[in-house]
């Protein structure tokens, strides 16, 4: 009787034949041995997934199926002597955790992708292996490969790496004849390495889910974007993309998910950046869009109301972001913002007629600006809820001379009076107070977005300046700007918090929101609190939230809103809780030695050092023992001299891999 049409998950419960033994359940442990099926009654076995636990041997019969995962300790492995033409096993992903170990016999084996994970073993001993290989490679660095009197005839990446031109260094590699993959796609075993990807040229890799944090990816081994491959994130993708650091730049980086990424260290752009929807984080790294690189749908003219910065209130780039701009005097927007809008900043070289290349950095800010009420003009106030970072370097930038203009974005939420137009300021910190670039009516120019290109902008204020960065919006009483915030802090009093804010000025405060956060993305109003509504005297605020309000939550922002229902935000605070976090790192001195290395726990909380393992670059173990936890000397005095990790494991499962050297 055949089983299970759907994609099934199946567990060794015992040693024996692949095929034909009944040693497979549907659960991990199953003590009904008459649940145990045979992989010779399962229906298209092919669609399922296959768990070794044990001992098994290679089936008797061809069989393809869908994955293997060879688990810690255990074999998949046939040893008796046999003849050409013997019966073969295909599989689409081959995860090998414990050893798979081929001795005295012709074996077929066609793998489409195969993964050696840590700890893992390739045993061939006096073997005639026939392995198709056509798919992803990828080896730990601690995998184990044995080759004794064997001859194994070995195709693809795996071939490769048996005869010793590619090595075992945590990389998963592609195919040359591979254009695209998702990582969904990828064994979970493997997932939870810790290792690498690397891209190559032309490749595309797809993302439609939660990011791992246990490995980065490259972009490929060129310094120029043509060589590499392209990254796209889909719907379901979220969390945080950790780049190699290498510097080497992604050909194309597409944004397509609504939950957003964060990134864990600066992108470098050669080819184009697509922002289709969701924002990209940069957690204090730079988005940089190279030489030769692009935003899809931008477009830099002579214009400012026909230059389009390629976002949008629904894509955009939370955080600093830069291109390098090829000598050109047209205007340059960068789709940054903050707070679900758009809002674009950028320059324009005013040098002619032949204006250098330059690079553009710019970041938008949603909270208060520097020190702003330290004013070079008292009849003038600055922005309390936004400022932009912008600041251009080049050969045509020499701190003295007004060069280029720069251009902010305003939008309904920052207290633009539009019939006073002509008071508008670009204001500019210069270290010590903020000084007006020019106004609308003097050296500035304004211009209002009739295209609506750029969404949530409503128009723009622009300003020849010598030197730069931070900018925001100024002008007198005509324009309500948002309320001057001068201070929000928090003090935690046993388990309560008393949050603490000033404001020096307010103009039609109707009241504040505290909101709590765990992420910074989604937040929960916690408390209500009414403001002075108009007023030019400073004013203290207090508020305290009892641990059951606060409890669930690390950050907290007020939202101030105006009576006609404009809001802005102050910047994030952060709070500890009081469970200390797991923590498990270690230094190896001295080092190189001859003789001995100490190893000092450097931190170490919520966890308890289990075992220690010393390796060779080959994979060799030479020392594994349970750890002392008064004695943290190690004898190497018997190894060769070379190249050793110390890789040292917890209770809980967590591992870390440490290089040194003997001398």
């Amino acid at each position: 009787m055949a089983l299970d049409v759907f994609a099934t998950t199946y567990y060794s419960q015992s040693n024996g034949n692949f095929y034909s033994d009944a040693i497979w359940a549907t659960t991990e442990t199953e003590s009904n041995s008459s649940n145990w099926v045979k992989a010779e009654n399962i229906s298209t076995p092919s669609n399922h997934d296959f768990v070794i636990q044990h001992n098994v041997t290679l089936p008797n019969v061809s069989i393809s199926v869908g994955s293997i995962v060879i688990e810690s300790g255990k074999y998949l492995y046939h040893l008796a002597s046999g003849t050409a033409g013997q019966a073969t096993l295909s599989v689409t992903n081959l995860s090998v955790v414990g050893i798979l170990y081929i001795r005295n016999n012709y074996v077929n084996l066609t793998v489409e992708n195969i993964f050696f994970l840590e700890g893992s073993h390739l045993n061939l001993t006096e073997s005639v292996a026939n392995i198709t290989h056509n798919g992803m490679f990828y080896s730990n660095s601690v995998t184990t490969l044995t080759l004794d009197l064997a001859s194994p005839v070995v195709s693809g990446l795996l071939g490769d790496y048996i005869s010793g031109s590619i090595s075992a260094d945590n990389t998963l590699r592609y195919p040359s004849a591979s254009t695209e993959n998702t990582l969904s796609s990828l064994p979970s075993a493997f997932l939870s390495e810790t290792g690498s990807i690397t891209l190559k040229k032309d490749y595309t890799l797809k993302i439609s889910t939660a990011i791992p944090n246990t490995f980065t990816i490259s972009a490929g081994s060129g310094s120029n974007a043509s060589d590499n491959g392209s990254i796209e994130f889909l719907s379901g993708a979220s969390g945080t993309f950790m780049p190699a650091n290498d510097g080497n730049p992604f050909l194309n980086f597409i944004m397509n998910t609504s939950s957003g990424i964060t990134l864990g260290r600066g992108v470098n752009i050669g080819g184009e950046l697509t922002l289709t929807d969701g924002v990209i984080t940069t957690n204090g790294n730079t988005l940089a869009i190279k030489t030769g690189g692009s935003v899809k749908n931008a477009s830099y003219t002579n214009d400012i109301n026909t230059t389009i910065s390629g976002g949008s209130n629904a894509s955009y780039v939370d955080g600093q972001m830069s291109m390098e701009v090829t000598g050109t005097n047209n205007y340059v927007l960068l789709p940054v913002g903050d707070n679900n809008l758009l809002r674009v900043g950028g320059a324009k070289s005013l040098v002619s007629p032949s204006p250098s290349d330059y690079t553009l950095f710019v970041k938008h800010v949603q909270s208060i600006p520097t020190n702003n009420t330290e004013l070079n003009d008292i009849a003038l106030k600055v922005s309390g809820s936004e400022y932009w970072e912008i600041e251009v370097t080049g050969s045509d930038v020499d701190n003295v001379n007004e060069r280029y203009n720069v251009i902010l974005s305003y939008h309904t939420t920052s207290g633009v009076n539009t019939s006073s137009l002509n008071t508008v300021h670009l204001m500019h910190y210069r270290g010590a107070k903020w000084y007006s670039e020019g106004s609308m009516a003097g050296d500035g120019t304004h211009t209002t977005d009739t295209n609506n290109y750029n969404e949530s902008v409503e128009g723009f204020i622009e300003a020849p300046t010598a030197t730069f960065s931070p900018f925001t919006l100024g002008g007198d009483s005509n324009h309500d700007l948002p309320i001057t915030l001068k201070s929000f802090e928090v003090e935690r009093k046993e388990d309560e918090l008393l949050f603490r804010w000033i404001t020096a000025q307010e103009v039609d405060n109707d009241y504040f929101k505290l909101e709590g956060s765990s992420d910074k993305k989604h937040s929960k109003v916690l408390a209500k609190i009414e403001g002075a509504g108009n007023s030019n005297v400073e004013i203290k605020y207090a508020h305290t939230l009892s641990k059951e309000q606060w409890n669930k939550y690390q950050f907290f922002r007020l939202k101030q809103t105006d009576f006609d229902g404009k809001y802005s935000y102050s910047s994030w605070i952060h709070v500890e809780h009081n469970e200390t976090p797991n923590k498990f790192d270690y230094i190896i001195y001295p080092n190189p030695s001859s003789l001995a290395i100490n190893v000092k726990m450097t931190a170490l909380a919520n966890e308890t050092i289990k075992t220690y393992q010393i390796f060779d670059l080959n994979g060799k173990r030479y020392h594994s023992t349970s750890w002392n936890p008064t004695h943290h000397t190690i004898d190497i005095s018997s190894l060769p001299k070379g190249i050793y990790m110390l890789m040292i494991s917890t209770l809980s499962g967590k591992k870390k891999i440490q290089r040194f050297t003997v001398q």
